[in-house]
Order: C-alpha cells, then structure tokens, then sequence
C-alpha cells in the first residue's frame, strides 16, 4: 500500500489461516461455545431403522396397538332405546417417517421432527374392521437410542367388513358399506420401541333417504387408552393381538 511519501509498500505475509489466526480461532470457539473437535460418531440405529430413532433420516415402521375402548352412548330414536357397552381395540399400521427439522452436531445429523404418511386396519367389537389413512408425526426430545419422544397421528377412517347375521342369513365375516369417520391420537414413548397413546375416533352416520332402513347407522365414537409400539420387539405385537382376540369375544347390545 503506497504510504504518504508515494513509497509502495508490500504487506508482509503470515503464515496460519488466511485471516484467522489460531488463537483467533480460539477465541471464536469460545465466544459461541464451539468444540475444538468433532463429537464422536453415534452408534448405529438398530435394525437398520425399522425401528426409529433420532439418527435415522427416512424410517419405515410396523406398528401394533393394542388398546382398551370406551364406547359413546348409542341408541335408536324410533325405539328411544339406548345402548352403552365398552369393548376392545386392535390396530395394525405402516408408517413412514420423513425428517422434517433436522439439528447437526459436527459431523453429525439428527432428526428432531419427523412427519409421513400412514396406513392400516382397526379390529374392533364384533369383528368389525376398519380401513384407515392418514398422516403421522414424531418429536423427538433427546438424541440418544432412549430417547423419549412425543407421536401424534391422523387419520380418515372407513369400515370394510364385519361379522353380522340375521334370521336368514348365518353370523359370518361380510363387506359392509359404512360411511367415513376420522381418528386422532397422541402418544409418549422412548426410543422408538413403544408409547403410552390416548385417543379417539368418530364415526360419521350413514342416514340418507335413498339409504335402505336395514343400512342406516347413527353417529358413534370411542375414546381408547393403549400401547402402541414397533412390532419387532414383540412386545406391541403380544398387545395387539390379545385385543384381537378380545374384540372377537365381545358383542353389541
């Protein structure tokens, strides 16, 4: 750079960083709070992330819940009679999990929030199934493999079949038209293996006039508390099918 005297004059070069040196480096990891080394890398997700975790990016999960249903008050306004009856739940999905907030450590990426579709059938009293689709989200609250974590799902959902019969028809396992509800549940687990879930569902009435008597239903719902989790560790699966069975052995008023 010239000086006043018109003398020009060539900086002299220092070695280190273009423009940091190390103690400058020093001070800017302090300042933020900076590791002067990379954290280890975490160990690896189990089952290649068929079961979740925060250091997997896409998950595909089998899930089973197994949960106990409290049944709305239904009833009949021709006859002004009116049942009340509680019964089983059983519910088998597949869920995929797409990240959708990510935090990075280092080298290392984890997932904080992942959001997916979801898709299964529901057993309930009598045999009845239900077809259901929807959405599922996960937030997860630590980074480790114990990590708890907070699920939340959605979902249309559709009756398909049940077990019915009548004087000329014998009790079997029929396609049956039902008309479209929704359901709606959260849950609190760790580590992906399982979770504490509290929900409900609502079944919308299939009324209309060009409807025969015989397939009319009225509006209904439950409230159900379960456990859903992975069914590779077995232990949601033993859940799921012990409500299965269940839900077989109870019939409606």
């Amino acid at each position: 750079m010239p000086t006043e005297s018109g003398e020009l004059r060539v900086a002299s070069e220092r070695s280190g960083p273009p423009y940091y040196t190390e103690a400058d480096l020093a001070k800017l990891r302090a300042r933020y709070g900076v590791a002067t080394e990379s954290p280890p890398a975490p160990t690896p997700a189990r089952w290649r992330c068929l079961i979740a975790d925060p250091t997997c990016r896409n998950t595909v999960e089998l899930q089973a819940m197994g949960a106990y249903a409290f049944r709305a008050r239904q009833g009949a306004v021709d006859t002004g009679e009116v049942d009340r009856w509680n019964s089983a739940r059983a519910q088998y999905d597949v869920w995929l999990g797409l990240p959708a907030l990510t935090e990075t450590e280092g080298k290392n990426r984890y997932t904080r929030m992942s959001l997916g579709p979801k898709g299964g059938v529901v057993f309930s009293d009598t045999g009845d199934l239900w077809g259901n689709l929807g959405i599922n989200m996960r937030y997860w609250l630590g980074r480790g493999h114990w990590a708890p974590h907070i699920e939340v799902t959605s979902a249309l959902a559709f009756r398909m079949a049940t077990r019915a019969g009548n004087d000329v028809m014998p009790e079997a396992f029929r396609m049956k038209r039902g008309a479209v509800g929704f359901s709606a549940d959260v849950g609190f687990g760790l580590g992906g293996f399982g979770s504490l879930v509290i929900g409900g569902q609502y079944d919308s009435p299939l009324a209309r006039e060009d409807i025969p008597e015989e397939h009319r239903e009225v509006s209904s719902g439950m409230f159900y508390f379960g456990f859903r989790g992975n069914i590779l560790w077995g232990g949601p699966a033993v859940a799921a099918v012990a409500a299965h069975a269940s839900t077989r052995a109870v019939k409606r008023p």
